[in-house]
């Protein structure tokens, strides 16, 4: 984030275009939130299942806002163009909860945004020999899910953990995602919501309840798992909401 401000500062120096909201680009600064959704604690399963989840957490960050919004046939789905948006930190959010929370600030400058690219947690820069885990204060894991699940008269217990890290190198875990916002220096906030049943669409919670173990969990390999991995990293979970 250092990088961004000391590179935003210099074009502002250098270029004065920068400075006339009229023609050029300006620095702003405008807080991030999350917010869950109370109400997704308790829902109906895809396959009948009646889920109560007791804890739904989620680290988001680090997020970059970009000016272009990469395709399959002309470049890369990792080409971010301009950054017009940036927030370096991460932090862990309950989203069984319907309050706001502050995840910080993001750096940026004026202009209109056509994708985002994002991770839960983990990063893998360029200048890193392996991915690393920006929130240190709590477990090393993207998403935590911890619940009940019953039908009749079966039930079991589940606890869910998924780590979302970067493919490669130099790439955010998830990325290229459309995002259609034009910021200015009237832009108030950007708040992230999330539904965590929307998490759990299209798992079977019918096969999981015939799996040996007390609690249930999932890992790599498994159909679930996978279910569960790519309804987070697609980028299908979070709406980006501008406030301006």
């Amino acid at each position: 984030m250092l990088l961004l401000k000391l590179i935003l500062f210099f074009i502002l120096i250098f270029n004065p275009a920068c400075d006339d909201a009229d023609t050029g680009e300006k620095l702003i600064e405008y807080p991030l939130y999350v917010q869950g959704n109370s109400q997704a604690a308790s829902f109906t399963s895809g396959d009948g299942w009646q889920i109560q989840l007791e804890s739904a957490k989620m680290v988001f960050g680090n997020l970059l806002l970009c000016s272009h919004l990469p395709t399959f046939t002309k470049d890369s789905l990792t080409d971010c163009g301009e950054v017009m948006g940036e927030f370096a930190g991460a932090a862990e959010v309950d989203v069984l909860s319907d309050e706001e929370v502050n995840l910080g600030m993001v750096m940026g400058i004026t202009g209109q945004i056509h994708s985002a690219g994002y991770n839960f947690g983990f990063i893998w820069m360029s200048s890193q020999g392996e991915p690393v885990f920006l929130n240190p204060v709590n477990k090393e894991r993207s998403i935590y899910l911890k619940g009940n699940a019953s039908r009749d008269a079966s039930s079991f217990e589940f606890e869910f953990e998924i780590d979302v890290v970067p493919a490669k190198q130099g790439i955010t875990g998830v990325g290229g995602i459309s995002l259609k916002a034009d910021v200015s220096s009237q832009t108030r906030s950007l708040k992230l919501v999330t539904d965590p049943s929307d998490w759990l669409a299209g798992i079977e919670f019918g096969k999981i309840a015939n799996w040996e173990g007390e609690i249930k969990t999932i890992g790599p390999g498994n159909l679930q798992y996978n279910t569960l991995y790519y309804n987070i990293a697609g980028g299908q979970i979070i709406a980006f909401e501008f406030e301006n």
